[in-house]
């Protein structure tokens, strides 16, 4: 993504003395609401790449100072007068400036977040030992691979898809971006650090290839979760409270998570669903479908039974 599409801003005015306090007053009111947020001179910059880094460590990124890079910008003026105009501007000696102003930077934050891509990642690639056969290449009653019944779900749903593991793939699919695995890693911690390596500035739903029964209005509802601040959705099932983490939505953020993980070699892809930042809700029970895995053949007999 383009600079100017991620919360990167640029602070500017003639009177640089506003700076720090609006900076220390905005960063203390976004930490109330769960923003990570972090502020460095441009001094301090080297390149854009930079601020690509901090932007997926932290929800919103606060430049003191005027730079030359293409960034979003909030203006800051003493008293109201006519240079104010419209635009991200607050008016720091006006009594009610400061409470308008978050008002519309909040606004901003929602409007810029909806805007941020989503990729779906597909696993395949594990051993199946208990199926006995490739999960990923079962046929419905249709004929299709449930590979190729997940993406015809998703194409519509998300900007790109990355199939992510080794194995075979339906004809049809050849042409569809894929990833191995990180060499030494296996798991769904591999195959979700490998698609985040490949694109790390979007976001990622990502779903086992053992999962016949997902649906868009599953899929929607895992991403209207989504919001500033939020790193991730991996819902609960209503029965058990189980963590649901091969099918929930990660922010770009989380990838700093996944790489922790790596670094403690901790590869259990549900240790994430407990971070602060990771959002759990309770999958509807018209919904809950969508998130039972078919493991064994008798599992699979079950599922063709019900049609």
């Amino acid at each position: 993504m383009k600079l100017r599409q991620l919360p990167v801003f640029e602070i500017d005015g003639d009177e640089k003395e506003l700076y720090q306090p609006f900076l220390e007053l905005l960063t203390f009111e976004l930490a109330r609401l769960n923003l990570l947020c972090t502020v460095v001179d441009p001094d301090d910059l080297q390149d854009q790449q930079s601020l690509y880094t901090l932007i997926s460590e932290y929800d919103v990124v606060f430049v003191a100072g005027k730079t030359d890079l293409p960034l979003q910008k909030i203006t800051l003026f003493p008293v109201i007068s006519e240079k104010t105009g419209s635009g991200l501007k607050c008016v720091v000696g006006d009594g009610d400036g400061f409470g308008t102003f978050l008002k519309l930077f909040l606004v901003r934050l929602r409007e810029m977040n909806s805007r941020m891509p989503v990729w779906g990642c597909i696993l395949i690639g594990g051993k199946s030992s208990r199926m006995g056969k490739p999960k990923h290449l079962i046929k419905d009653d249709s004929g299709k691979t449930w590979l190729e019944r997940t993406i015809d779900i998703l194409k519509p749903l998300v900007d790109g898809i990355i199939i992510s593991g080794a194995g075979a793939v339906p004809e049809s699919l050849s042409g569809m971006v894929r990833v191995e695995d990180i060499p030494g890693v296996a798991g769904p911690l591999s195959g979700i650090l490998a698609a985040g390596r490949r694109q790390p500035q979007v976001s990622w739903l990502l779903v086992a290839c053992d999962m016949p029964h997902i649906s868009k209005e599953a899929v929607d509802w895992l991403l209207s979760g989504r919001c500033p601040g939020c790193w991730g959705v991996v819902p609960r099932m209503p029965e058990t409270g189980y963590f649901e983490p091969l099918f929930a939505w990660y922010d770009m953020r989380a990838g700093q998570l996944f790489e922790r993980q790596l670094q403690e070699e901790v590869l259990r892809i549900g240790r994430v669903a407990a971070h602060q930042k990771i959002a759990n809700p309770v999958i509807p029970l018209s919904l809950r479908d969508g998130w039972k895995n078919v493991n064994t053949p008798e599992q699979l007999q079950q599922v063709r039974r019900m049609g």
